[in-house]
């Protein structure tokens, strides 16, 4: 793509790009919901709504001026008159061609904690036109550390890209799980375990990182997975030691990565 100061050639290319996704800025995660060139210094603004995993501003704020209801020139002054004296909105414009913006970039996905579970995401393979994430970019795989086989909840495009054994499920890309994933906020393995020993948490498994998660399975046992399939047990209930299979031999420089176990077993 040529270098451009706005990062795009024109306002109506980076509107079909970034309008309505969600696009990093300094790495958080905000709504873009309009492109200006409204200061006609060649240098084009965008407005970014810090959602915080919540309710997007038009759902939040009311008789929130949404740009799609009047004229794309004139819009930051209606927006401007209507926040003046509303205090933190939440909203913030910035240069498109910040470097915080990372040009746009996919950023990374992966697992997130939900519903006692774990979802593992990731984006679509078919090609699209938006740079920004789009909730129709997104698939998700319920983890589980022994595959269902049944065979009811297959996908064959998605069974392609994960697997023929997985749950698929709808991923909200605007609700406070999902957000948690794209900030790569997890809690430790040592903290799940010690909430595993709490009656009261019923939750099957708890994702550390995008990639790893610890479920429970049958006899009480303790399962290491990987995205979105079992690959290990920790045979002691703790991170003393972890027994993965010979075919996850792979992934053992990577689990060596963690710095999470004492000892790693391949059998």
């Amino acid at each position: 793509m040529p270098q451009f100061i706005n990062f795009y050639e024109n306002i109506p290319e980076a509107k079909i790009r970034l309008e309505n996704t969600i696009v990093l800025y300094d790495g958080v995660p905000y709504y873009l919901f309009h492109v200006s060139d409204y200061k006609q210094d060649g240098k084009f603004r965008v407005f970014l709504d810090n959602y915080k995993g919540g309710p997007t501003a038009r759902h939040r704020l009311k008789e929130f001026p949404r740009p799609s209801n009047y004229n794309p020139d004139s819009y930051a002054e209606v927006f401007d008159m209507w926040a003046k004296g509303r205090g933190d909105i939440d909203i913030i414009r910035k240069e498109m061609g910040s470097p915080k913006f990372n040009k746009f970039r996919p950023f990374p996905l992966g697992n997130f904690n939900t519903n006692g579970g774990v979802v593992y995401s990731e984006r679509t393979p078919t090609r699209n036109t938006f740079q920004g994430l789009k909730e129709s970019m997104v698939t998700g795989c319920l983890v589980q550390p022994i595959p269902d086989v049944s065979g009811r909840n297959r996908n064959p495009v998605k069974s392609a890209m994960l697997g023929d054994s997985n749950v698929y499920v709808n991923v909200d890309i605007y609700g406070v799980d999902f957000y948690d994933c794209m900030m790569n906020n997890y809690p430790t393995p040592q903290e799940i375990l010690e909430s595993f020993k709490d009656p009261e948490v019923t939750n099957l498994g708890v994702a550390f990182h995008r990639e790893f998660s610890i479920f429970r399975g049958p006899l009480d046992m303790l399962f290491l997975c990987y995205q979105n399939e079992g690959i290990g047990i920790l045979p002691d209930g703790n991170m003393s030691k972890l027994i993965i299979g010979n075919k996850f031999s792979y992934l053992l420089e990577t689990i060596q990565e963690l710095s999470c176990f004492q000892s790693i077993v391949v059998k």
